[in-house]
């Protein structure tokens, strides 16, 4: 049985976390139940993250995780995941956005890329390695589950509140699975002012750090 991604545990982060499956759209559950993602080259994925101008990515936020775990809840048994590995993506060097993406620009957003670096791509060959094991011990019982992750900073500093009603804090994480295929939506148009309630929003909320 292929790493059919029949869990998606999604989630946004500005501060607090956020669930956001009822975000995804469902031409992208459906790509996602269809797909093998591990066995796609790991070099070639690539998440996107829009955000308003006046956010930004934290650094080091931007994660995949994967866990593999064994369903034996009609056995009177746990679905705790029995692996689960956590990678952290990198700002991609790539200064184009791609056609899909370009669509996807708004007036007053921003979108960034980020990639596996190489130390987190042995560690994706190590994970698929160990869950094909699994899955050859508990056959249809293993499946394999997917968050994506981000955290936002605001670029004003976190007590500047100054038109905080009016500003936009929609946020959209884009997938590309594999150099065959485009970006599409995991997360469409997260509302983290509706998500969250805007004081703790703001207060949460921090300061970018200031990058050179």
């Amino acid at each position: 049985m292929p790493f059919s991604l029949s869990r998606f545990l999604c989630m946004l982060i500005a501060g607090m976390s956020v669930a956001g499956c009822s975000h995804m759209p469902v031409t992208s559950m459906i790509k996602l139940s269809r797909m093998d993602i591990l066995e796609t080259n790991p070099a070639a994925i690539r998440i996107a993250v829009r955000t308003p101008n006046h956010m930004r990515v934290m650094p080091d936020s931007a994660l995949i995780i994967m866990a593999g775990i064994i369903n034996s809840k009609q056995k009177g048994g746990s679905t705790q995941p029995e692996i689960s590995e956590t990678f952290v993506l990198k700002k991609s060097p790539e200064h184009t956005l791609p056609p899909e993406l370009a669509k996807e620009q708004k007036a007053d957003t921003l979108i960034e890329i980020f990639r596996l670096p190489p130390e987190a791509i042995l560690r994706w060959a190590r994970f698929r390695n160990n869950f094909k094991m699994l899955e050859s011990q508990h056959g249809d019982d293993m499946e394999g589950s997917m968050s994506i992750t981000a955290a936002s900073c605001n670029l004003g500093t976190s007590s500047d509140k100054t038109d905080t009603k009016k500003k936009s804090y929609l946020v959209t994480i884009y997938l590309k699975p594999s150099s065959q295929e485009d970006f599409f939506p995991f997360l469409r148009d997260v509302d983290l002012k509706k998500e969250a309630d805007l004081e703790p929003l703001t207060k949460n909320l921090t300061a970018c750090p200031s990058q050179e």
